[in-house]
């Protein structure tokens, strides 16, 4: 029995399932209760591998619900890599202990899982030989955990090292610790400098002490990290602009460890910032200086922005003018066409328009803007504002409207010039004719009718010259003339016409008042603007003559562009009387225009003072209202030399001579009559009726040609060519030439090339008589 009672006390091998207290010794019991509740697997096993216990744990571990089956897989079959186990028993046999060997496991579904075996070895007290005592944990949960934080650690070290942005770790001691290629390429340093420095050492010194505050206050947990732009100093000395984040790294303890900073290279974007500033600043500096106005207005027209050049504009500061609306600066009736602009805008359409706009302080200009719509920074998207750009354009319409007015005074003068030329050779028929009667006859029967025919005849030759005067074609001389003499003689000959209820005041303010022209055309000139003035006081006012020195630079630009580049002498007629409307000044210096009643007026008087001043290279304006009187304005060049003009003396009557003339002139009345009075002046005649006819004779009969009497104006060839032709003829030709013009560009023309002397169509007897003897003798 005591055998049996020993033989029970015994381990109960290959077993783990027998009921607790049934057939078991107390220490049994008590080594069977140890081994269940442990959370490690225990095992006893031979060298070859073969179970000879195990407790519960095991089986949990491995997927096994039975011993037996446990039991019953081969050694080899239990583990990932029987090589492994192999290496481990080894090792056992060798030291008789082994310490957390780490092995990988088959569970029972062929999964592995990870074991961590602590073993020894045991002598069996049976037999003797040896057995290995095993405890054995699962550590798949760690192994698992610690690959994930390999596999972290892996990927953070290749995010650190291959990220293009700079990545850094700092201590606490500001220390470089660690530093990523792209970090080093940024400052130019190697990873063992960067080591031995602090980051203050790349730090630019004016952005240390921001970043050291930053970097405190992390540290003292104020904040839990930062953000900075700042710039380093490279290795070469240069600066790199670089945008910071930085994180502050503890451990478990929440002591600090490290910083761990991303550093983003801006310098491209803060070269941008700075390039697209000086843009900004270069554009605002243009806008602000531009000549012309620059404004900006929303959707309800309110003003945005304007600069300097639109505020003068419109008279204003910009704080009057601010979130207003523009449309309140513009004329009545240009407001619906300025509203419809500004919704063609905001419909993204581009516009233009002209239009008046009065000022904050009531001054009327025009203005021509081109308004385009504002959109987002990529020109796309919503329209946002109205841009516009505006010039005042007063003074061009000013021009615009003057050189019309230029144009078409140019075109009727010379219509004008014209109709007078041709009026001019019929009067000279009509005139010399009748004087040819005169002179034939003493018949008290004709002489009255002949002298009615001449004094006709000289009438109408006088509106010819108000034609020319105005066609700028009636400038006779060009000498001195004190224009305040002029002005008093003008005066003196009004005293005798005037109305009683009319004064004339003087206001000479001119120190020097002597132009270069011919003083009979001026004088011609002040009268008729003197008479005008008369006319319009029927009840009587005031008739003012003023006279001062205007320089050029001081005149509307207007008038600048019609004048001579000299100091100008300014000659106001103003009267008090009716004034004009505005209708009636845009046509009042055009021929036989007149806002007298029938037979009251030629219309030419005007029309001569605008020639005569254009002749003698100036202008005339007028300002006038209805019934606010009217100044007539001349401009004329002021002349250095203030010597008075000397008067021609009266020619004497020259004797007749037996001459020959040769006449040329393509109206054949004309030839006649020239015909019949040199013959009746005891000259001999030959005539012509165009210069290559001409030409032609005086070729043939030179030397018996003692003067050509030459029109200017004629077809096939005319007087300056004719009179070329002659020359290489004969050198010393003498000529006189006629036409129905005055002295103009033509006849100058002429008179350099040889002409001895010139006669203005139409032209009495007596001056022919006069003009050919002094050529003759001369």
């Amino acid at each position: 029995m005591a055998a049996d009672r020993d033989e029970e006390r015994k381990p109960v091998r290959g077993r783990s399932d027998v009921p607790a207290g049934v057939g078991l010794a107390p220490d049994e019991e008590r080594f069977r209760v140890l081994m269940e509740s442990l959370d490690a697997g225990v095992s006893l096993s031979t060298l070859d591998g073969k179970i000879l216990y195990a407790n519960p744990e095991i089986l949990r571990m491995s997927g096994f619900a039975r011993l037996e089956d446990f039991i019953a897989v081969p050694a080899e079959k239990r583990y990932a890599n029987p090589q492994e186990r192999d290496q481990f028993v080894a090792e056992l046999q060798r030291t008789g202990m082994v310490r957390h060997r780490e092995l990988r496991s088959l569970r029972k579904d062929g999964s592995t899982y990870w074991v961590s075996i602590s073993a020894r070895v045991l002598e069996d007290p049976e037999d003797g030989s040896s057995l290995i005592l095993s405890s054995i944990q699962d550590i798949t949960e760690r192994k698992q955990a610690e690959k994930k934080l390999r596999e972290s650690e892996e990927r953070f070290r290749m995010l650190f090292e291959l990220s293009p942005v700079g990545m850094t770790l700092v201590g606490t001691d500001f220390r470089f610790l660690h530093t990523n290629p792209a970090f080093r390429e940024m400052v130019g340093y190697s990873e063992s400098e960067l080591l031995r420095m602090t980051f203050n050492d790349v730090t630019h010194p004016d952005d240390r002490a921001a970043g050291a505050s930053l970097t405190l206050r992390t540290l003292e947990g104020e904040i839990e990290g930062f953000q900075l732009e700042k710039r380093y100093i490279r290795r070469d000395g240069t600066t790199v602009w670089g945008v910071v984040n930085s994180t502050l790294v503890r451990d478990d303890g929440g002591a600090p460890l490290y910083f761990m900073s991303q550093i983003h290279d801006i310098s491209n974007r803060r070269s941008a910032e700075e390039a697209l500033r000086e843009s900004e600043e270069r554009l605002r500096a243009i806008i602000q200086n531009e000549p012309e106005c620059v404004k900006l207005l929303d959707r309800e027209g309110r003003v945005l922005e304007m600069n300097p050049a639109g505020l003068e504009i419109i008279q204003a500061a910009f704080e009057e003018v601010s979130g207003q609306k523009a449309v309140a600066l513009v004329a009545e009736e240009d407001r619906p066409a300025f509203l419809e602009m500004i919704e063609g805008v905001f419909r993204g359409e581009r516009r233009s328009l002209v239009f008046d706009m009065v000022g904050m302080k009531g001054r009327r200009r025009t203005l021509e803007t081109v308004s385009v719509p504002l959109r987002g920074p990529r020109g796309e998207g919503a329209v946002t504002a109205l841009l516009g750009v505006t010039r005042d354009i007063t003074e061009r319409k000013l021009m615009e409207e003057r050189l019309r007015q230029s144009e078409k005074m140019e075109a009727i003068g010379q219509l004008a010039g014209g109709v007078a030329h041709d009026f001019n050779n019929m009067l000279l028929a009509i005139l010399g004719n009748a004087e040819i009667i005169l002179n034939r006859t003493a018949d008290p029967a004709i002489v009255p009718y002949a002298q009615a025919i001449v004094s006709s005849a000289q009438r109408s030759a006088g509106l010819t010259s108000q034609l020319l005067a105005f066609a700028r074609r009636g400038r006779y001389q060009r000498v001195p003339v004190n224009v305040h003499a002029v002005i008093d003689d003008v005066i003196e000959l009004l005293g005798h016409s005037l109305d009683k209820r009319i004064t004339v005041e003087k206001h000479l303010q001119a120190r020097r008042a002597v132009v270069m022209g011919d003083p009979s055309q001026l004088h011609n000139a002040l009268l008729n603007l003197a008479l005008n003035a008369r006319d319009a006081m029927a009840g009587g006012g005031t008739l003012t003559f003023l006279t001062a020195v205007e320089e050029r630079e001081s005149l509307p630009v207007a008038i600048k562009d019609e004048v001579a580049e000299a100091p100008l002498l300014r000659i106001d007629v103003t009267d008090t009387g009716t004034g004009l409307s505005e209708e009636a000044r845009s046509h009042l210096f055009e021929p036989f225009f007149t806002t007298k009643p029938p037979g009251k007026g030629t219309g030419l008087g005007l029309a001569s003072v605008y020639g005569t001043a254009k002749g003698h290279g100036g202008t005339v304006t007028v300002e006038s209202g209805e019934h606010s009187g009217t100044t007539f304005r001349l401009f004329l060049p002021l002349s250095t030399d203030d010597a008075a003009a000397a008067k021609d003396p009266e020619p004497s009557v020259p004797a007749r001579g037996a001459r020959r003339i040769l006449v040329v002139d393509d109206e054949p009345v004309l030839r006649t009559f020239l015909e019949s009075a040199l013959k009746m002046l005891g000259y001999e005649t030959v005539s012509a009726a165009n210069g290559a006819e001409a030409v032609a004779l005086f070729r043939a009969a030179w030397q018996s040609v003692d003067l050509v009497l030459l029109d200017v104006m004629m077809p096939v060839m005319g007087g300056y060519q004719t009179l070329s032709e002659m020359r290489a003829i004969h050198p010393a030709v003498k000529a006189i030439i006629t036409s129905g013009y005055a002295l103009d560009e033509e006849v100058q023309r002429i008179l350099g090339l040889g002409a001895v002397g010139f006669v203005q169509k139409p032209f009495r007897v007596a001056e022919i008589s006069m003009e050919l003897a002094r050529a003759l003798e001369s």
